[in-house]
């Protein structure tokens, strides 16, 4: 779950904080984006 509170990312919209924890798995920038594109926001 992922919420939108500007205290821990400030400078980050809902996709950047889905990336962030992401970024670190290795992913290629491609499955990363297919990734967080797909990913639903409820």
């Amino acid at each position: 779950m992922v919420f939108q509170n500007y205290a821990i990312f400030p400078h980050m919209d809902v996709r950047g904080n889905i990336a962030f924890g992401m970024r670190k798995s290795g992913l290629s920038k491609t499955e990363l984006e297919t990734r967080v594109l797909m990913r639903p926001l409820n």
